[in-house]
């Protein structure tokens, strides 16, 4: 959670492709599949109480990634991907900055 923190982060700090704030980050199309509407764990995401465990750990993870206060662990990392796919179109053109858990982490 916390170096897809950092990707949001990178991508905010990088205004030129990115918008310059956290939700438009977020919720641009096709780039979080979490919140494409055809996604299935977008009613998993849509469902989660802001009480409840995940959500809170999830939070906690991304503020600090934002806040700067833990060290980007991706490298500088704007895109990512699970192992468990083959690489999308656009990891051929970018440099690959590290693999955390079943996640392979980019800089386009």
């Amino acid at each position: 959670m916390l170096a897809v923190g950092w990707v949001l982060r990178n991508r905010v700090e990088d205004p030129r492709q990115w918008p310059c704030r956290l939700a438009p980050v977020c919720t641009q199309p096709w780039q979080f599949s979490c919140w494409n509407r055809n996604d299935p764990n977008r009613a998993k995401l849509l469902g989660v109480g802001l009480d409840a465990p995940e959500f809170v750990l999830a939070h906690a993870a991304v503020w600090a990634a934002v806040a700067g206060t833990t060290p980007d662990p991706t490298g500088g990392a704007n895109h990512y991907h699970s192992r468990h796919i083959a690489p999308p179109y656009w990891a051929e053109a970018a440099r690959e900055t590290g693999t955390i858990g079943d996640h392979v982490f980019y800089r386009l």
